[in-house]
């Protein structure tokens, strides 16, 4: 449904990139489209939206917790079931998105020790 609504000279399949080449991606994306079915924490999702990248997102818990931090700028739900008109004109709404830089230095401040706690929280099911 998207490759019909987005014109296939705007729409770019990049699949897995390495770390390098995301890094160097972030510049050129106009809107990240994420189709993951299931995003508990969303690491690209929220890569983009620190990089300045609006985001437009199937639901998922990691989409949720995002849209929750970022009060719904520059991320947005994507539901395939609306009408090929309203889903164009969501993806038009994103590429105007202007990045809010304290909205994300506030997103890379509150999630700096998330990884550490994350290995804390294994580290203690592995010693139980």
């Amino acid at each position: 449904k998207i490759k019909n609504i987005i014109s296939r000279q705007r729409l770019k399949t990049l699949g897995q990139l390495s770390e390098d080449s995301l890094a160097n991606m972030w510049n050129k994306i106009g809107v990240l489209v994420s189709l993951a079915p299931v995003e508990a924490y969303g690491r690209v999702i929220r890569e983009a939206f620190v990089s300045g990248v609006p985001v437009w997102v199937s639901k998922s818990s990691g989409a949720l917790d995002l849209i929750s931090v970022a009060n719904s700028k520059g991320i947005k739900l994507l539901d395939l079931s609306h009408s090929d008109k309203a889903l164009l004109k969501e993806f038009e709404s994103l590429l105007v998105v202007k990045s809010d830089y304290k909205l994300r230095r506030k997103l890379v401040e509150e999630n700096n020790g998330l990884s550490i706690l994350l290995v804390n929280s294994w580290l203690k099911l592995i010693k139980h």
